[in-house]
């Protein structure tokens, strides 16, 4: 399996929020087998918490740590957990503005068609499913969301779409910016299609 050459890529990830024992807890979690997907392509993950107050605690948070991609993962609908849709939203400004890789997730799609103006609409029956997509890439996937994004954000290419025009996967015209719909860590054996492409985004970084 390939490899990013170069230096150790560090890559910050996002975590979802759960709520725990009767709902007196609050946690940030994470789907070890994104951690190991991330490993697999010679990264090294740094774990975002889910209090970052400011754009410029983001900034800060991304040049302290060297990070040269950002990795939003997926987990929680927009608007379940505030403190993640702001800290995930500040991170993605400060992205911009340093011009660091970014890779979406499922949700993390969502989230960063929000960034850019565009809202979501409900699915029916693409939970726990496999469906085949449609356009520059063309394969199989797995799914796991309720929601979609109701048009391809300003400044971004559609890349995939399911049978009925639901848009799967879409990259940014000029930052190094890219999301799909489907969970790569949730595959039985990691693909090298979604490798590649994750490599691919994160030698545009002007970091490293």
């Amino acid at each position: 399996m390939d490899k990013v050459e170069g230096p150790i890529i560090r890559i910050g990830i996002t975590m979802r929020v759960d709520v725990c024992l009767e709902g007196k807890e609050k946690r940030d979690s994470i789907d070890q087998r994104l951690l190991l997907w991330v490993r697999s392509l010679g990264g090294m993950p740094f774990l975002v918490p889910n209090n970052i107050r400011s754009v410029s605690e983001a900034n800060e948070w991304l040049k302290h740590l060297n990070i040269h991609a950002l990795l939003l993962s997926g987990g929680n609908d927009l608007g379940e957990a505030p403190d993640r849709d702001s800290t995930e939203l500040r991170l993605l400004e400060a992205a911009r503005e340093l011009e660091i890789a970014v890779l979406g997730i499922c949700r993390g799609m969502q989230l960063m068609a929000s960034f850019f103006g565009v809202g979501v609409k409900e699915l029916r029956n693409h939970v726990g499913t496999r469906h085949q997509i449609y356009g520059d890439l063309e394969t199989k996937v797995n799914s796991f969301h309720r929601f979609c994004i109701e048009a391809c954000p300003p400044g971004f290419s559609v890349l995939a779409s399911d049978e009925k025009g639901a848009i799967e996967a879409i990259r940014h015209n000029t930052l190094p910016w890219e999301a799909w719909m489907w969970h790569p860590e949730r595959e039985p054996l990691f693909r090298q299609l979604e490798l590649d492409r994750f490599c691919a985004l994160i030698s545009h970084s002007p970091h490293l």
